[in-house]
């Protein structure tokens, strides 16, 4: 009766240590599920400050575009003012004015004589 009493005891041990493992498993995903959810709050937190970094590059990026075009059609504007300031020329007129700076650009060139072969 005393190998019975002893293998009784040695069972609910293995037992007792059974339960407690299940119940460590069981536990684990409660744990691993609330350091995911601090780990996902703290990615979301890192994500939304990104996009506000990001939307104030655009914003910047925008009024550096719109004051570029701003400051170009003025320059196009007062460009367009002093064309229509400027005399128009016939087209023998646009000729000889052009064609004189050239001709006296090149009067004084001397073109290379080829070397006599011996």
């Amino acid at each position: 009766m005393g190998y019975l009493l002893l293998i009784s005891f040695i069972i609910h041990g293995i037992t007792l240590v059974i339960i407690r493992q299940l119940k460590i498993k069981i536990d684990q995903p409660a744990v691993t599920k609330q350091t995911l959810d601090q780990q996902k709050k703290e990615i979301e937190e890192l994500l939304a400050v990104y996009l506000l970094e990001i939307r104030e590059e655009n914003d910047k990026l925008l009024e550096a575009i719109n004051h570029k075009t701003e400051t170009k059609s003025k320059v196009n504007t007062d460009s367009i003012d002093t064309q229509v300031q400027k005399p128009i020329l016939s087209p023998t007129q646009q000729t000889t004015s052009t064609a004189k700076p050239e001709t006296e650009k090149y009067k004084d060139y001397q073109p290379l004589l080829p070397k006599d072969e011996e």
